[in-house]
């Protein structure tokens, strides 16, 4: 079944990410009741800013194959993403008590993150060597065409050899009609039906990373090809084309590929094709720094510099930790003092360089057990928009087991009381385990967002499951009898009562230790007193409620 939160992101009313007044309360009298809450229809009990961030680039020119991020106010990357249509998806979990940004590095723009849904970018065109945004050097000659100059070497060919060493420092061509390509300020031009290659030969060093780009007009696209020569203009390690495709206004750009260079290379050779009156306006080559270990992504941009395997993470929470509060009765509601099972999670997945899943590692934290039954602990993994369509764990290893009962689901503890009195794993037990992803998954669906979903299960009855609002019970649960059983209302989404209380709270914070349960039979609402202003507004007011509690009545863990 679908987790639904992700499905009701489109919907959510934006939540502003700055830092809030932790005084900021709604009208009304103070209730010191859970079940007096009065909540909106769809709120997901989650303190996090939550869903599918849509990022649509505005400004005429296509930017496919660039990098956007996600950072937070130090400039640390959170996540990054390739622009593919001129459009980015983000699927986000932030804390909503911290600052955080849309960032296109090509240019230095940033847009603070004020919640979910569709939000416009208008990146200024870099094609101007003289962009003051721009860090890195142009290494070709006259990449913006400002200058009419080209080197006829017909018949040489354009593909590389010993010759072509001889015309560095400037476009040539092998074009027999040569006399056919047309230049103004800014491009070189040829009328269909005619086609001619450009070419321009520079210096390289090996074992470097470098990214190629192309902007471009007219009726045709223009393919860019690379080729990596050696001392002796000979072509070594292969090469790429790359074509630029047109936003709908024909003005099409910039195409781009990053590659890393062989340890034999000592020139690259940039080749854009004009045909079938297109152009082009600006060409570029950009070294950006060593690879360390050759998978083709530059030190600077790997998250694995030293690992061939693996050169991308991508974090869970996308930012901090996730803390996940229980009330274990579930279908009946318990005494609302959210402190039978409390854990924290953060995970990390891996990505090759092609941007192919590897392996998630999780760290997953029981920091307070109040229950009076024996709970496991497990998780089930989805996509950001319901079941994932195939098996995703090829195997598990460190402090998990695979559950045999569902393929995509870890048993993470089959007992965590028994855990915490063995001292197994210390207090408060810490389980970190890493799952590695199934052939058929990474090489077809690594585009899917992997979510997880933690829950608890009761040691006697392994079928009963509590999960977070949004979520089914997995295979085995009895779920589908406990429905609108007891205080359970199934019609109102799955683990919600009717009046739209739920079994678990999610918190996401800079820190795992933040959330202090409060003590046994307190009422949330009597602990936290700012937390009804937070739940009656959807989660828009006194968003820092966790961090305001009183002394006496929490567990100081």
């Amino acid at each position: 079944m679908k987790p639904l939160f992700f499905l009701l992101a489109g919907t959510l009313i934006l939540v502003s990410c700055s830092k809030p007044n932790p005084q900021q309360t709604i009208p009304g009298a103070a209730k010191t009741d859970f079940n007096q809450l009065e909540i909106s229809p769809g709120f997901d009990w989650s303190s996090s800013i939550k869903g599918q961030l849509n990022v649509r680039i505005d400004n005429g020119f296509s930017h496919n194959g660039e990098e956007l991020w996600i950072t937070n106010e130090k400039g640390t990357v959170l996540q990054k993403r390739e622009i593919s249509h001129n459009h980015v998806i983000f699927n986000v979990l932030l804390p909503q008590t911290e600052n955080f940004y849309i960032y296109h590095p090509l240019t230095g723009l940033r847009k603070r993150i004020s919640g979910v849904g569709t939000v416009k970018l208008a990146p200024a065109r870099t094609d101007i060597t003289s962009g003051k945004k721009k860090t890195q050097a142009n290494l070709l000659v006259n990449g913006s065409f400002s200058s009419p100059t080209l080197f006829s070497t017909s018949p040489l060919n354009h593909l590389g050899g010993a010759a072509a060493l001889s015309y560095t420092g400037g476009w040539w061509t092998d074009a027999s009609d040569y006399p056919d390509i047309y230049h103004n300020p800014g491009y070189f031009r040829i009328d269909a039906p005619g086609s001619a290659i450009l070419s321009q030969t520079v210096a390289a060093k090996p074992n470097t990373a470098y990214r190629m780009r192309v902007y471009s007009n007219g009726l045709n696209g223009v393919p860019l090809s690379h080729t990596i020569l050696n001392s002796s203009g000979q072509a070594v390690g292969g090469g790429h084309d790359l074509y630029d495709y047109f936003a709908p206004q024909g003005q099409g750009g910039p195409t781009q590929k990053t590659f890393t260079t062989p340890a034999t290379a000592a020139y690259i050779q940039l080749s854009p094709w004009l045909s079938g009156s297109s152009y082009a306006t600006f060409v570029e080559l950009v070294e950006l720094s060593t690879d360390s270990d050759g998978d083709g992504v530059s030190d600077s941009s790997d998250d694995y510099p030293n690992d061939g395997q693996r050169a991308y993470r991508e974090n869970f929470p996308t930012s901090g930790y996730q803390t996940l509060a229980f009330e274990d009765l579930w279908p009946y509601k318990g005494d609302y003092d959210f402190n039978d099972v409390v854990i924290t999670t953060q995970a990390s997945v891996a990505e090759d360089a092609n941007h192919k899943k590897v392996d998630m590692t999780f760290t997953v934290t029981h920091v307070w057990n109040g229950a009076g039954l024996h709970h496991g602990l497990a998780m089930m993994l989805y996509s950001d928009a319901g079941s994932l369509p195939v098996d995703v764990i090829k195997s598990v290893s460190g402090d998990a087991i695979q559950d045999p009962a569902n393929p995509n689901g870890v048993i993470i503890s089959p007992d965590i009381n028994v855990d915490d009195v063995l001292n197994t794993h210390g207090y408060p037990s810490v389980y970190t385990f890493t799952i590695t992803f199934t052939d058929n998954f990474s090489n077809n669906y690594s585009f899917i967002p992997v979510v997880p979903d933690m829950y608890i299960y009761r040691v006697q009855d392994r079928a009963h499951e509590t999960h977070q609002y949004g979520y089914y019970g997995s295979s085995v649960s009895n779920v589908n009898l406990l429905y609108n059983t007891g205080d359970d209302a199934g019609n109102n989404g799955p683990f919600k009562t009717q009046s739209g209380l739920p079994w678990v709270v999610e918190i996401i914070t800079a820190s795992k230790t933040t959330y202090k349960p409060p003590r046994e039979k307190t009422d949330m609402l009597q602990a936290y007193p700012q937390f009804q202003g937070w739940a009656e507004s959807g989660g828009t007011l006194n968003t820092t409620w966790f961090d305001n509690w009183v002394t006496e009545k929490v567990y100081n863990r």
